[in-house]
């Protein structure tokens, strides 16, 4: 099913192969959060924001932070937490995406003009760790990916950070419970250590990008 909403930026809605009309995919859009999916105990599915190389290279972020920014307030609730960011565009590239400078810097901006990230990242999935590379080195060992001790504390306090300012603008509760660590363990005399990976997120690797891509998502790509 694909739906257009709007002309700039475009958001294309996708869940199948078919497409249906403009009524029945607003109708499907949101469904009944109480029986759908919380009577059931399942949790939603992600949601996947895409992002051509275009924008990437033009270090754009303003569609992204747009695509964000139209979910409040009223479904800042539902989303919360289920945002997975997908870039295009770089299939042919050896290189892996933490490691393209322009990716790197396309991601601090988009910080940068909207610091709600923590808010949003699917912080289950793969994104949690992803999105700490764009901000600092990699540390590759045993076919993993990680950040340096003290790098991953650095992250942290960005994120929440932003969490926090984000929060306050939007008067939304920060509700730190919703995050796998406690922000009250992140503190300047934390016992990290530089000269090994962290072990918090050392076990968390950052699959094949085509291992991204899972069947029964809601994506929004941008165009």
């Amino acid at each position: 099913m694909v739906c257009n909403f709007g002309a700039s930026p475009r958001l294309s809605f996708e869940r199948s192969g078919r497409i249906r009309s403009i009524a029945a995919c607003k109708r499907s859009f949101v469904p009944p959060l109480g029986r759908t999916y919380r009577h059931m105990n399942t949790p939603l599915p992600p949601v996947i924001v895409t992002i051509p190389r275009e924008a990437v290279e033009s270090r754009n972020a303003f569609p992204v932070v747009d695509v964000l920014e139209s979910w409040i307030p009223e479904l800042c609730e539902r989303n919360r937490n289920r945002v997975q960011f997908q870039i295009l565009g770089y299939d042919e590239d050896s290189r892996e995406l933490y490691d393209i400078p322009e990716v790197r810097e396309y991601y601090r901006e988009l910080y940068n003009r909207h610091p709600g990230l923590f808010y949003w990242i699917d912080t289950r999935s793969y994104m949690l760790v992803f999105l700490g590379l764009m901000f600092y080195p990699p540390v590759r060992r045993d076919g993993k990916v990680s950040l340096f001790g003290d790098d991953l504390l650095a992250y942290l306090r960005l994120g929440f950070y932003g969490l926090k300012i984000f929060c306050a603008r939007h008067n939304l509760p920060i509700e730190p419970q919703r995050m796998p660590f406690s922000p009250a363990s992140i503190s300047l005399t934390h016992p990290y250590n530089r000269t090994r990976a962290s072990d918090d997120l050392s076990s968390t690797i950052i699959k094949d990008r085509n291992e991204q891509l899972q069947r029964d998502r809601y994506s929004f790509h941008l165009r």
